[in-house]
């Protein structure tokens, strides 16, 4: 009688039950970095014996593993929180209204050629120039210029790799999937940056700086997929969105340019040329 009764409560009650245990305590409990991760598996053990000691008081039917099954999925559920969580914050960057700007710069002792493996090709029809040691390549070949940029590209572009570093930390279906998302991020700066630009465009100086934000944004491009790609074997590298962000700031620089230069014929055609 009172194990059919546990039984017929527990048929009724356990999916509801499942339900609000996954909504209320679960999901909330998952984790957000990947540190949190590990911890993570003792609520996987917890779940587990949670459902076989209900199975045997005969509350569900022994082998029931709902809430253990979705646990164990819990890496995915990471992997696509993390990821929205990555892509809300880039957005958030992207559309600061803040203008600060900042100064840029290599290190001095870096050398971006290394990462890319770069070498002199030595042929009958590419000879080496005198004087030019086939070793070596000029650190300052790759290396950015000092300017100013804005202080939210900075902001992105440190974002990117804080984003790349913890995808080598994670399993490979999470690191595969920030992967992804860093590259839905470039995306987005290709798409919101301008949105950006667009509200300072008529003062040169800002004109300057985007055209600055962009090539400071595709030069990290060249290089990212090389810095991780012994960790992230799956990588591919990110140039082809070189040429497309690029051009975002070459055009905004060109249209600034000819607006500039059409004040100028203004302000002289009204000066009778210069006529005294």
């Amino acid at each position: 009688g009172s194990e059919k009764a546990i039984e017929s409560f527990g048929s009724g009650i356990w999916p509801r039950l499942v339900e609000t245990l996954i909504k209320k305590a679960i999901k909330p409990a998952a984790p957000s970095h990947i540190k949190e991760l590990d911890a993570f598996q003792g609520v996987v053990q917890s779940t587990c014996d949670f459902e076989i000691s209900l199975a045997d008081y005969g509350f569900i039917p022994k082998g029931t593993t709902d809430l253990t099954d979705y646990v164990r999925e819990v890496q995915s559920q990471y992997g696509n929180r993390k990821c929205q969580d990555a892509l809300a914050r880039a957005r958030e960057i992207l559309t600061s209204a803040d203008l600060s700007i900042v100064q840029v710069a290599e290190e001095a002792d870096s050398n971006p050629a290394e990462i890319l493996d770069l070498a002199p090709t030595v042929s009958s029809e590419n000879p080496i120039p005198p004087g030019l040691d086939e070793n070596v390549l000029d650190p300052k070949a790759f290396r950015f210029p000092p300017c100013q940029i804005s202080e939210w590209v900075k902001n992105f572009v440190d974002f990117v790799y804080e984003t790349l570093n913890e995808a080598t930390e994670s399993v490979s279906e999470v690191a595969a999937d920030l992967f992804s998302s860093v590259r839905n991020m470039i995306d987005l700066f290709y798409y919101l940056a301008p949105n950006q630009h667009r509200k300072t465009r008529d003062v040169p100086q800002l004109a300057a700086i985007f055209h600055n934000n962009c090539l400071y944004v595709s030069h990290h491009l060249k290089t990212l997929g090389h810095r991780f790609r012994l960790n992230l074997t799956f990588a591919s590298t990110f140039v082809d969105f070189v040429p497309k962000v690029r051009r975002l700031g070459e055009d905004c620089l060109l249209q600034q340019l000819a607006t500039q230069r059409d004040v100028l014929f203004e302000i002289l055609s009204g000066a009778n040329g210069l006529a005294d």
